[in-house]
């Protein structure tokens, strides 16, 4: 029987959490390179909020930018468990090398009272939100349009081929 190993705690987030602080920015994110802005992604009745978090360098010429795509349940738009906010930690850690984020609150958590969850499909929980947010991102001046993507987890990442099909543009 051999014990086990603990790997090497990797992120500042990782420390605080175990020392029961709150988060805090992963060291591979530089807090100074980057911006954020609050949008609105999606229109009534399931307005979202969005944070856009842009990268200095986007004053050179317009940025690429990766839209964040959640798993299933009512996710906050960082994607929070305890602690941690692996979303946020992307989106910052993205940015801090020149890449725009767009993540948003997830349906199922704001407008949850709104939907009839037993019959909600993958388009009422995930897809029409990711299209919608592709086209805010794509319509911010800091932004490459032809440069845009998805990163999804969990149900996020299954649905992409889906939301890449029917974007069209990815």
């Amino acid at each position: 029987h051999q014990p086990q190993q603990r790997l090497p705690e990797r992120t500042a987030g990782r420390r605080a959490a175990q020392a029961g602080g709150g988060w805090q920015p992963p060291v591979y994110a530089d807090t100074t390179s980057f911006t954020e802005r609050e949008l609105t992604v999606g229109s009534a009745p399931f307005e979202l909020p969005a944070t856009l978090t842009i990268p200095n360098t986007a004053t050179g010429g317009p940025v690429p930018v990766v839209v964040l795509v959640h798993g299933s349940g009512p996710n906050d738009h960082d994607g929070t468990v305890g602690s941690r906010k692996p979303l946020k930690d992307l989106a910052w850690g993205l940015a801090s090398r020149g890449v725009a984020v767009l993540r948003y609150e997830k349906r199922t958590r704001l407008h949850a009272a709104k939907m009839d969850l037993a019959n909600a499909t993958v388009e009422d929980e995930t897809i029409a939100d990711v299209l919608a947010a592709l086209e805010v991102a794509r319509a911010q001046p800091e932004i490459n349009a032809e440069r845009a993507y998805v990163l999804g987890h969990s149900l996020g990442a299954m649905v992409a081929p889906e939301i890449a099909v029917r974007d069209g543009r990815l």
